[in-house]
């Protein structure tokens, strides 16, 4: 980008229009004051000797920048430097006095549309520096148009303050470098929160697979897929709401005394549910309800008992108990769960003999479990 100063004729219509435009018209401008005890001096050079270019704290693509600065002192008679700081830009570092004539800059870019721009001239060693504070609109941030804009008013604002044409007051300084005040937060009225409370928030959806596994003791472990899903009304970082499941129980085939039965089925249940968030992504969650197994069962194997029984349906209430944790990944949540389920009747299944009828099979009246999840 070096030919942005090396056009003589580019340079001195830039300069004219926009000294006019931008060093003229600053309204933090105020006419220089001359200082007093140097009133008989020869009048300075057209250029300061020395420049320092300062870039503060996190500026995108500084150097970049610094070198968009630096193209627009090439071939002047100035001495220039530029450097990077991580410093917080600090009223004492502007107000020093210095040695060396000449203008430091500093650029900061307090905002992504905006650049903040500081100088300060020491045209005297024995006097007071002057200084100057710009702020840089950047339509389109610090793009190369930006950044071409900031190098352009770093240049010419520098000439136009060492020639004693533009200054600003110390306390524009200050102010400038103050933080920017935040907006107070307005408290809500007694009314606004009673009004906010009074609106329920939409029910929120969850819809998901899941694979349930029951120990049943006698008769083995019942397990097998499944869909679930959930309505739950958000408060805070906790939900209440309700679940239905329906789940398959896959074929199997528990033994004991000699005596094997088939057993295939499904359960179905609904309870209420909750939820509570523990972090960014995870959430413990809850369930209780009421289900019933729709069991069909038949006689596989007898080893030679009599009458064995051929088969039927069996219909069996029962209450249950989840609690587990849900992990989010992105749209999509995974969970595990532990699970008690209680049967609310006592079954059996017999084999009948020429004698009297034997209990073969008896699951058991509490039944734990575990279930796990994909959801969305």
């Amino acid at each position: 980008m070096g030919g942005y100063g090396s056009s003589s004729a580019r340079s001195a219509l830039l300069l004219v229009l926009s000294l006019a435009a931008n060093v003229y018209a600053a309204p933090q401008a105020l006419p220089a004051t001359p200082n007093d005890s140097n009133a008989d001096n020869a009048k300075p050079s057209a250029v300061p000797p020395h420049v320092q270019l300062s870039i503060v704290a996190d500026v995108p693509d500084a150097n970049a920048l610094a070198a968009r600065m630096l193209s627009w002192f090439r071939g002047s008679a100035s001495e220039v430097q530029s450097n990077q700081t991580s410093q917080k830009l600090a009223a004492a570092t502007i107000f020093q006095h210095s040695t060396e004539l000449g203008v430091r800059v500093w650029v900061a870019v307090p905002g992504s549309t905006r650049a903040r721009l500081f100088f300060a001239v020491q045209n005297d060693p024995t006097a007071t520096p002057h200084y100057l504070v710009r702020d840089v609109e950047l339509a389109s941030g610090l793009d190369e148009v930006g950044m071409e804009q900031v190098a352009q008013i770093v240049y010419l604002s520098t000439l136009a303050l060492w020639a004693g044409e533009v200054e600003s007051s110390k306390s524009e300084v200050e102010q400038k470098l103050a933080p920017e005040a935040k907006p107070e937060p307005v408290e809500p009225s007694a009314a606004a929160r009673e009004g906010k409370s009074a609106v329920s928030e939409p029910g929120h959806g969850r819809f998901g697979a899941e694979y349930v596994a029951r120990y049943q003791g006698q008769e083995g472990i019942a397990h097998g897929p499944g869909l679930f899903a959930q309505l739950l009304w958000p408060r805070a970082e906790s939900g209440m709401g309700g679940a239905v499941h329906a789940d398959f129980i896959v074929p199997h085939q528990p033994s004991r005394a000699g005596v094997t039965i088939g057993i295939v089925g499904a359960n179905v249940g609904a309870g209420l549910a909750g939820t509570q968030r523990v972090s960014r992504r995870a959430s413990a969650n809850a369930e209780v309800g009421l289900g019933v197994d729709v069991v069909h069962y038949h006689t596989v194997s007898t080893q030679g008992l009599l009458d064995a029984h051929s088969g039927g349906l069996d219909v069996r209430p029962v209450t249950y108990l989840s609690a587990g944790v849900r992990f989010e990944l992105g749209a999509t949540s995974v969970g595990l769960a532990a699970l008690l389920a209680v049967q609310l009747l006592r079954t059996h299944y017999d084999i009948g003999s020429t004698t009297q009828p034997t209990r073969a099979i008896t699951p058991n009246i509490p039944q734990p479990g575990l279930c796990a999840n994909i959801s969305w």
